[in-house]
């Protein structure tokens, strides 16, 4: 009887253990939203996931495909239900900034932080508090097409490095067939906002004043800007008036601004070259990358920061954005490969130094864009209305923001 009792306390005490085990066991939901190349997803599930759970034994993760649209996570953030820590998009900080967590108290003696590009930090700031620790550069340097310059007679190791250039190289690389159809644009342009504001700001520019109570976006230096992009289309005949023709990637475009992405098509490794910023009243781009945020209702934010720290140390860093096929935003990526003997990536990050971010601090911004700034781009790039109505636009969207604010 002694020896039957003993027994049933024995598994008593284990099964209490057990217990114990998984209650202290934390399950921590990630959500990612680049879907691009399945081999990143692939990377995360079967490399970094594991990797991780080994070196914190008491932490599970489970993995959520989020997407780039904010509307799942809004909903899931309403309903309690919202990852612990995931992907947004940059250009979302302010926007979201209620439902994700500051981070200043994690990075606080973090010696990787200052391996970031401090423009894409300071991003990732509202009102001087950190958000976000970047993941991906998605940054919008001009490349070009070296073989096309070489067939205009172009010399691809110097690119155009003024307006005025810019138009000079664009026409002998534009080409037309014998019924007078652009078959070859010289410079592709969506006339997209974020393409937009490297030009405005060269220009002198930004979209909004440094308080982030009023646009600026249509004054003297955004119709210029507007103007000069309308005349590649209007005027100078360089760029496509109907945006037909396909992107830097096809024979159809020999220069365009967009993301670093196209760095890593093999085919391209001797075709596609990065520029330096265009100079014009000042010489700039834009800086912004995307961001790992905590969601501040998670339960699990210390677990959660442990994740992005491991995630973003640069040896997994390196790793999931060659899987990825992106842009790995830390300075010190080029001492390794395929960085260092890629002359482009360090043009890319040193184009970074010449980069200005746009005011994605401001929870205004997403709609305003939305609203006022994209449609008023559109009307005069493609429907020939003239660059005043980007001022309209602006006074619009100081109207709406007055009763914003």
């Amino acid at each position: 009887m002694h020896r039957m009792r003993a027994c049933v306390l024995i598994a008593l005490f284990v099964l209490a253990c057990s217990f114990s085990a998984a209650a202290q066991t934390i399950q921590l939901e990630v959500g990612i939203a680049e879907t691009a190349q399945q081999a990143g997803i692939d990377y995360i599930e079967n490399v970094l996931i594991p990797a991780f759970e080994a070196e914190y034994p008491n932490i599970d993760v489970s993995l959520t495909i989020i997407g780039w649209s904010m509307d799942t996570y809004v909903t899931r953030y309403v309903a309690n239900t919202a990852p612990d820590v995931l992907q947004i998009g940059g250009d979302r900080v302010g926007t979201y900034v209620s439902m994700i967590e500051p981070l200043d108290r994690y990075v606080e003696g973090w010696a990787d932080l200052d391996d970031f590009p401090r423009a894409l930090l300071d991003g990732a700031r509202v009102n001087g508090v950190l958000y976000g620790i970047p993941w991906s550069m998605p940054i919008r340097s001009l490349k070009y097409r070296v073989d096309h310059f070489l067939e205009a007679g172009l010399d691809p190791s110097q690119p155009p490095s003024t307006w005025n250039e810019f138009v000079e190289y664009g026409r002998p690389l534009t080409r037309f067939d014998g019924q007078g159809n652009m078959i070859r644009q010289g410079y592709r342009t969506e006339g997209h906002w974020l393409e937009f504001a490297g030009w405005l700001f060269q220009a002198g520019g930004d979209y909004m004043n440094a308080e982030r109570t009023r646009f600026t976006f249509g004054g003297e230096a955004g119709q210029e800007a507007v103007a000069f992009l309308a005349s590649l289309i209007q005027e100078h005949e360089i760029s496509h008036p109907t945006r037909a023709l396909g992107d830097l990637r096809s024979n159809e475009t020999s220069m365009e601004v967009m993301q670093g992405s196209i760095l890593f098509v093999p085919e391209l490794r001797d075709i596609v070259a990065v520029a330096p910023p265009l100079r014009h009243r000042e010489q700039l781009q834009v800086a912004y990358a995307n961001q790992w945020v905590i969601t501040n209702t998670s339960p699990n934010k210390d677990a959660a920061w442990k994740w992005i720290e491991f995630v973003t140390r640069i040896d997994n860093m390196i790793g999931y954005t060659q899987a990825a096929l992106i842009v790995p935003p830390r300075t010190s990526i080029i001492n390794y490969e395929p960085w260092a003997s890629d002359p482009r990536f360090i043009q890319l990050f040193q184009n970074t130094l010449l980069s200005k971010n746009l005011p994605f601090d401001s929870p205004h911004i997403d709609q305003a864009r939305r609203e006022f700034i994209q449609p008023a781009l559109n009307r005069i790039m493609y429907e020939g209305a003239p660059p005043s109505e980007l001022a309209e636009a602006e006074r619009l969207a100081n109207a709406w923001l007055e009763e914003r604010l």
